[in-house]
């Protein structure tokens, strides 16, 4: 997905990957892609009415639950919230986190920046393409996780 994002402008998806959740701080990430790969760097949210309550600028997250579900380009996403993803959320909210996840959602490409090749559009400073997840279908510590699962 990463070398040619607009390919993938508004695919569903399932992507495996490296979730990190901190202040001004919700994305995706393979370090097995390696540093070529970091000219699409995914910001992370969640369709349906529940927002992840990443803390940043412009606009950032702010309450737990939105008025209305999300819409992005004229598209409504929705979010299953099971028991994974519950417990998923849980692990967010205790602060700083790091998890190997695998989730189903929706991309967006952003646009690319013409002065340094990157993919944004969303997220902190709009720093960044966008996956809405729609579905978490497994997570775990990143730090005791397995490789290439």
């Amino acid at each position: 997905m990463s070398t040619q994002p607009a390919a993938w402008n508004h695919a569903r998806v399932r992507v495996t990957g490296i979730a990190t959740y901190r202040f001004e701080h919700f994305t995706l990430s393979e370090p097995a892609c390696g540093e070529k790969e970091l000219s699409t760097r995914m910001w992370l949210t969640f369709g349906g009415r529940t927002a992840s309550g990443a803390v940043y600028c412009c606009p950032g997250e702010g309450e737990p639950r939105r008025s209305k579900p999300l819409v992005i380009d004229g598209k409504e996403l929705p979010l299953i919230e099971d028991e994974t993803f519950r417990r998923f959320t849980e692990q967010l909210r205790k602060g700083e986190t790091t998890l190997r996840v695998t989730v189903v959602g929706t991309f967006f490409s952003g646009e690319k920046d013409q002065t340094d090749g990157t993919w944004r559009a969303f997220g902190h400073m709009g720093c960044c393409s966008l996956l809405v997840i729609e579905q978490v279908e497994r997570f775990e510590s990143a730090k005791t996780a397995p490789r290439g699962r």
